[in-house]
């Protein structure tokens, strides 16, 4: 959604600073690794409540002349398949692997990508909306998915397929 500015001491990186912002007792949440590529930064965050380890995506914004609101960022996890692709390997190579889908299930998303396209083409968006709907149903992690590939090929590593 938004951004959230607040007060951040200079001289903390941003792995010991979102480790403060995103931990709590409820979440149990881990930052593993950060590294930053032009004021965006990317984690591989844990979640020990959910067991699993994904990406987060920050952008990153510092306002030297607000003493109390000095630093702002915009948080996203990889499932909302943030437009920002220069994710370096390291952070990639500690994400849990996203689960495999069956031959079938790839088979019906290819039909139905080239249905949404094409409803695309004719200017039929509420059909294009509604096959994108049953896309995500049939992989709830397709965005992550998108991300990771896009993000490995941008940084000339290996494609999954």
């Amino acid at each position: 959604m938004g951004w959230i500015f607040t007060h951040r001491q200079k001289g903390i990186s941003h792995k010991d600073f979102f480790q403060n912002e995103f931990d709590s007792t409820k979440t149990r949440i881990e930052v593993l690794d950060a590294a930053t590529v032009d004021g965006v930064c990317y984690m591989a965050v844990k979640s020990h409540k959910l067991g699993k380890t994904f990406a987060v995506v920050c952008l990153t914004r510092w306002v030297p002349k607000d003493p109390i609101f000095n630093f702002g960022y915009k948080d996203m996890d990889e499932s909302m398949e943030p437009l920002y692709y220069d994710c370096p390997k390291r952070i990639l190579d500690l994400l849990d692997p996203l689960p495999p889908l069956s031959p079938e299930v790839e088979e019906e998303i290819a039909r139905l990508e080239e249905e949404e396209r094409k409803a695309e083409e004719a200017g039929d968006y509420k059909r294009k909306w509604d096959i994108h709907f049953k896309i995500a149903a049939l992989d709830p992690d397709r965005r992550a998915r998108i991300w990771r590939q896009k993000c490995l090929k941008a940084t000339g590593g290996e494609v999954a397929e």
